[in-house]
């Protein structure tokens, strides 16, 4: 990293020439933008218990774990080649494509660039750029994904995926390749350097010369190393751990159900990045990834949100087949819309697992709860009470738990014991005229009836469950007939939290 910032300072100053640069690693290291907080973006301890070094770089962008397999590339020169004498923009998108033209004449990749700073292989990426300058003379570099262990990657990095269900961290994980998965072996370093060094030499139309460092850079070099091996350059600044989240989100439209997690920078009230994933079709199929791009360090509004989605939608016909705009921008609304919670007190975590019914979350609390619905399937199996409703608080089950809770702030609870059953109270609920319901359900069971819930006109909270439901173990069909066997937990904690912030309110 001092080198770096040698290479720059000696180039600016007259003192070197314009130069090539590959760099690789003996261990695996983190690396984090120059305007990143360190804490926000690195898991410390877990880079610690693993030999992982940390260090920053001068440059800006987001934090990468740099594997001893990757190469680093990096351009350090001045811009009176015609070739580089446009808009940072316009730089980038120069010399990623040079970078691109020489995997694909050396390695027949098919990759390419995607502003604004990706390099990528069928809508998966494989390079992170980035650059920065001094004077009339610039930095830019890259990293090339060789092969690496993305479970270690999502553990170095502050991805909180410890809330995230097994298909989102596989949604994650698909947005990342690597020269292994696509070719099926890894090259040599060596095959790697000598065609960017050629297309570089090429396209530029200079020759390259195999060089050390000069006498000014080697000093300058000892004396910035004591600076970026001390905490003051790594660190830099006040913690703030926790600024940074993923905020979940699921919309069903009649196209398809539609999930949206937002890396949230909650410090600068933006948006880092978005992934979307679902059962929706999309055509071409990288229209998702393109559609992803534009939500990178956005402003974290929604009249911001809305004006990126309506200018992608305006200019091309929707490759969504029977998902437009209105659906995206549901999606992002329920997701924003969650900030809010964090007022009220609960944590991030905690707001992936409540899903307000006609009306926001603070509507429902503040219009107040009468009823608390129960699921059958987290009664004990044995249970004379399974398959109807009461319970007799034996203490085997966490309905027990349930039916106390709703009784201790003043709720009328009910076992739901089918899909129809539910529908029967809901509407007995709007009919007495009662306020609203809290209830316990699994997150895919929220999706598939989110609209009845919605049409049934009954404000209330579902709770999501701790534990395997139907969903997860394909027996939908026995649970919506009531015969699902099988026994799950209700959140309770989550639940008392709720019913506890609603008194308040009230």
């Amino acid at each position: 990293m001092a080198l770096d910032r040698v290479l720059l300072e000696s180039r600016s100053r007259g003192e070197g020439p314009n130069t090539i640069r590959f760099l690789q690693f003996s261990r695996p290291c983190v690396l984090v933008g120059y305007h990143q907080q360190l804490d926000s973006e690195v898991r410390l301890d877990f880079c610690k218990a693993h030999g992982i070094e940390v260090n920053r770089r001068i440059t800006g962008g987001g934090a990468v774990l740099f594997e001893p397999s990757h190469v680093g590339w990096e351009i350090i020169a001045t811009r009176d080649h015609p070739l580089l004498r446009g808009s940072p923009m316009e730089l980038g998108r120069i010399l990623s494509e040079i970078f691109c033209d020489a995997l694909r004449e050396r390695l027949g990749l098919a990759v390419s660039f995607r502003p604004r700073n990706d390099i990528e292989v069928r809508g998966k990426k494989i390079s992170g750029t980035g650059g920065t300058s001094e004077g009339d003379s610039f930095l830019f570099q890259g990293t090339l994904l060789v092969d690496m262990d993305v479970w270690q990657m999502l553990r170095a990095l502050r991805v909180p995926m410890e809330k995230l269900k097994a298909h989102e961290v596989d949604s994650l994980m698909e947005r990342v390749t690597t020269l292994k998965r696509e070719l099926g072996f890894v090259p040599e370093a060596r095959i790697i350097k000598e065609a960017v060094a050629s297309r570089f030499s090429k396209a530029l139309d200079v020759e390259l010369v195999p060089g050390s460092l000069t006498p000014w850079e080697e000093k300058r070099l000892r004396e910035l190393l004591p600076e970026f091996s001390s905490p003051s350059w790594v660190d830099r600044g006040p913690q703030r751990i926790g600024s940074r989240t993923l905020l979940k989100a699921i919309h069903r439209g009649d196209g398809g159900v539609i999930r949206l997690l937002l890396d949230l920078d909650m410090a600068r009230k933006r948006i880092r990045s978005a992934v979307l994933s679902g059962d929706f079709f999309a055509f071409p199929s990288r229209s998702v990834y393109d559609l992803e791009s534009l939500f990178k360090d956005v402003p974290a509004r929604m009249d911001a949100v809305e004006e990126i989605l309506l200018g992608y939608f305006s200019q091309r016909p929707s490759p969504f087949p029977s998902l437009g705009p209105e659906d995206f921008l549901m999606a992002f609304h329920k997701a924003l819309g969650k900030v809010p919670y964090l007022d009220m007190g609960f944590s991030f975590e905690e707001t992936h697992e409540i899903f307000p019914v006609c009306g926001s979350l603070k509507e429902v609390l503040m219009n107040g709860l009468e009823w608390c619905l129960l699921p059958y399937c987290s009664k004990d199996l044995g249970c004379e009470f399974r398959k109807k409703d009461g319970c007799n608080e034996c203490g085997l089950c966490s309905i027990g738990d349930g039916y106390a809770l709703a009784k201790r702030y003043g709720l009328k609870p009910v076992t739901i014991t089918s899909f129809e059953n539910l529908v029967e109270n809901l509407r007995r609920i709007k009919l007495e005229g009662s306020k609203g319901f809290i209830g316990s359900c699994c997150e895919g069971f929220y999706i598939k009836h989110a609209e009845d819930f919605e049409s049934a006109g009954v404000p209330g909270v579902l709770v999501g469950m701790d534990s395997t439901t139907c969903y997860d173990l394909g027996k939908a069909q026995d649970a919506y007939s009531g015969s699902f066997e099988h026994q799950t937990q209700i959140n309770v904690a989550l639940m008392e939290k709720v019913l506890s912030i609603t008194e308040k309110a009230a």
